[in-house]
């Protein structure tokens, strides 16, 4: 009987332990700043500056980790030391399969945690191909596929941002199974709705900082794209407060 009570509390204790564990992906050491990328028992993806114990506060939530694309197996494909959050795909009509797959790392010898964004084709037979790879960003607040602007084509928007302004790249998949960026637009803001109501109209919208006016109003031009527009066709309004 004593035993028995001995097992339970041991097991009691075992499962109300924090679950702190955490898979170090990289790490970046520059003077006395210590900068980790990793991911937890739960597969939350995050960093940490200057990470004392797996106690250690997280500066930054990236994702969640995601292993598989379809049954393609992410990690097998991705540069050492890069962890992936998020996929898009889609089958081609021969069969083969479109994998878009943001993914983060540490770039060259700075100590900054940066988002791209690359593409696989993966073949019926299984023969796995990079064909692009885009810089993203500190951040990605938007990533979809669909085609937006109803013309026929599908497009991925992928929004990330870098210090103050935010930046949207438009990808395009051609028929062939073909990827080319379209479309690249940066602005203190932007924003689309294109990815929840898909439009042959749709546009894209940048907000800039334009000073104050010579009433003391602080003033903001924005700019309308339309979808694979260029910067010569964009609308301009400039906004008071």
């Amino acid at each position: 009987m004593t035993k028995r009570i001995i097992c339970l509390l041991l097991l009691l204790g075992s499962t109300m332990e924090p679950q702190t564990r955490k898979s170090l992906v990289d790490e970046h050491r520059s003077g006395t700043t210590h900068t980790i990328l990793a991911v937890d028992s739960d597969d939350y993806v995050y960093y940490s500056h200057n990470p004392a114990s797996d106690n250690a506060r997280r500066d930054g939530l990236l994702g969640i980790r995601i292993l598989k694309s379809g049954t393609l197996e992410i990690g097998s494909q991705l540069l050492h030391k890069r962890v992936a959050t998020a996929a898009r795909r889609r089958t081609l009509p021969s069969g083969d399969i479109l994998h878009f797959v943001i993914n983060w790392g540490f770039e060259g010898d700075l100590g900054t945690i940066f988002a791209s964004m690359v593409v696989f084709r993966e073949s019926r037979i299984g023969k796995v191909d990079k064909i692009l790879e885009e810089f993203i960003g500190v951040a990605v607040t938007k990533f979809e596929l669909g085609d937006f602007n109803q013309d026929g084509e599908e497009e991925v928007i992928v929004i990330g941002r870098e210090g103050k302004h935010y930046n949207l790249k438009l990808f395009t998949i051609q028929s062939a199974g073909t990827v080319s960026k379209t479309q690249d637009v940066t602005g203190e803001e932007v924003t689309t709705i294109a990815d929840r109501w898909p439009d042959k109209d749709a546009l894209i919208v940048t907000v800039d900082n334009a000073g104050v006016d010579s009433r003391g109003r602080i003033c903001s031009l924005s700019k309308s794209y339309p979808f694979g527009g260029t910067s010569q066709k964009a609308a301009s309004r400039r906004l008071t407060k």
